[in-house]
């Protein structure tokens, strides 16, 4: 199955640099000619039979082109003339132009030469060019048509789409098309062939397709259906993201390999099927899975949900969730993960905005980067305690605003960068005594921070470059209170992390199973003669009552000291939990 890295559906961003491809000493000279900027090119992999020295129009950046453009075969150049044999990469992206003619002697035009040139509505190719880049004419959504002329031996068009001579390839569609009759002989859609096609509404894929490659139909927002035929093998990743009307997909029973995430952020998708033909994949509720021993598994892969999803119940077998797999599934509220997971992949449930609570099973071993970031209703997360050793990875709860407390239990060994960034609501936070390294900025933008229990006898190394990689914040250091093992507060306030924190308590954590609650946001400590409340807001009330009844303490202090060797409840936010001090 295919896991190529994606590149980045950021298409502007192409135009910020222009990526000329060849050495500096191909390049002799820059002028300008008649409002147009040219280089002089000595070698630029281009057949050149007339002159040893060719031109190519270079990319001016930020954009200088606007209104009608007309490209000369030939300019002149301190008395010598030169053929215009080449648009180069970028080099009119993003600007203001009309309309272009591009002579008969340009052989090439270079990668995103014309993305994002909103005025045009025509590009007519000549006979000459036998080399199109990458996403020249992506972003361009007032173009309706791009025609070949009818000499070239390498492109041709039909009805305005771009396709290679024999027919066999579409490379792209233009990005004003509401209509499209795809010709039968079709094998191959490119690589953002339909990228941004927003207007463009629902047709058939001919029975003779067999290959979609990646972010072919990006940001296709007007879908609303797609049946993938039965010859079709390979979908490249993310090849309908952004389709955000996208109801229904069917899938044919040939298809081999899947890509990551094909249907990323397509909210509305409701309808999966998959042909029970089909000897790679299957549908369940709306759920596509990969065999057992289609890719290196013990067992089904998850690869990825319909977006439209409420909630999910993975069957047991499942031992894998792809990257990506949840990834913007924004209504989804719950998922229960069956005790024969393994891996959770990169991103898995990234921005599932309705997701409240999760259980991670004791046999998951790999938990990837950014598995529930941005998941900003997520206020519960509870671990089995697994085989192996196991990493809050970067960015893993980045962005969960309504994570009030956290428990990092003792087989964690280290917290990554940015782990729990953006987490603006928790007030606590329990390291366990395994957790050997603090990534930085792993708490930034936690400000409402108050309790941190660390329980590692070794204060926990920590990376850093300057003070904005530090890995708590430092009104945190200030107002928060730090409690670290006995004895080691003289090695924790020597550090440059955790000697930031005004308030580092000393504590024996005795009875810490016991002292902090099996479920609901409170936690409680007792020990020293000191019981600590955290999980809860500033000015909650804390009720602390004896064994025989009698209230000892009533107020909003996150930690009571001086109390005797005893039992006692704790009452707080509604929750009630019983310690016991030594």
């Amino acid at each position: 199955m295919k896991t190529r890295i994606l590149r980045s559906a950021a298409v502007a961003a192409m135009c910020a640099a222009a990526a000329f491809g060849a050495t500096a000493q191909d390049f002799t000279h820059d002028f300008e000619y008649e409002g147009l900027r040219y280089y002089i090119v000595t070698s630029a992999n281009i057949d050149v039979s007339e002159s040893e020295s060719v031109a190519v129009i270079y990319p001016v950046y930020p954009d200088v082109y606007s209104g009608d453009i007309v490209i000369p075969e030939h300019v002149n150049y301190n008395g010598k003339t030169y053929a215009v044999v080449k648009i180069w990469d970028n080099a009119f992206c993003e600007s203001e132009i009309t309309s272009v003619e591009i002579p008969n002697t340009v052989q090439q035009i270079g990668d995103q030469a014309f993305s994002y040139c909103n005025g045009l509505t025509t590009i007519e190719v000549p006979a000459s060019v036998y080399l199109i880049g990458e996403n020249a004419f992506s972003g361009c959504d007032k173009l309706t048509e791009i025609n070949v002329d009818a000499e070239n031996e390498h492109f041709c068009s039909f009805d305005g789409v771009l396709y290679d001579k024999g027919v066999t390839r579409l490379i792209r569609c233009p990005g004003a098309k509401t209509s499209i009759a795809i010709p039968s002989t079709v094998k191959t859609i490119e690589e953002l062939a339909f990228f941004d096609c927003s207007l463009l509404k629902d047709f058939a894929l001919p029975a003779s397709l067999a290959t979609i490659e990646e972010q072919a139909f990006y940001g296709c927002s007007t879908l609303t259906r797609v049946n993938l035929p039965d010859n079709l093998q390979s979908i490249g990743n993310q090849a309908f993201c952004l389709c955000e009307n996208l109801e229904s997909v069917s899938i044919g029973k040939n298809l081999s390999e899947m890509g990551i995430s094909p249907f990323v952020g397509c909210g509305k998708l409701a309808h999966v099927t998959i042909d029970d033909a089909n000897l790679s994949f299957t549908a369940i509720d709306n759920v596509v899975y990969a065999k057992k021993d289609v890719i290196m598994s013990t067992g089904m892969v998850l690869l990825w949900g319909a977006g439209g999803l409420q909630s999910v119940t993975i069957p047991d077998g499942v031992s894998s969730i792809y990257d990506s797999a949840f990834q913007e599934c924004r209504a989804l509220s719950s998922v229960k993960i069956p005790d024969s997971m393994l891996e959770i992949h990169d991103i898995a449930f990234a921005e599932c905005k309705s997701l409240t609570e999760i259980e991670i099973p004791e046999k998951v071993y790999h938990l990837g980067v950014g598995v529930f970031r941005g998941c900003e209703k997520l206020s519960k997360v509870s671990f089995a305690e697994p085989f192996n050793r196991l990493v809050i990875n970067e960015q893993m709860f980045s962005g969960c605003e309504s994570l009030e407390t956290i428990t990092i239990p003792d087989y964690f060994s280290a917290i990554e960068t940015s782990a729990f960034s953006g987490c603006s609501n928790l007030t606590s936070v329990i390291i366990g005594s395994d957790v050997w390294r603090v990534g930085n900025m792993a708490f930034a933008g936690c400000n409402a921070l108050r309790n941190i229990y660390c329980m590692a006898a070794v204060p926990p190394s920590t990376e850093y470059e300057d003070n904005f990689d530090y890995a708590f914040e430092q009104a945190v250091c200030e107002q928060a209170t730090l409690y670290v093992p006995m004895g080691t507060r003289a090695d924790y306030a020597a550090t440059t992390e955790w000697g930031r924190f005004k308030n580092i308590v000393e504590t024996d954590f005795v009875g810490v199973e016991d002292a902090v609650a099996a479920d609901g946001g409170v936690k409680v400590f007792a020990a020293d003669g000191t019981i600590a409340v955290g999980g809860v807001a500033d000015g909650t009330m804390v009720e602390v009552y004896g064994i025989g009844g009698g209230c000892v303490y009533r107020g909003t202090a996150g930690t009571i000291s001086g109390l005797p060797a005893g039992i006692y409840v704790v009452r707080a936010a509604g929750q009630v939990t019983k310690v016991m001090l030594k």
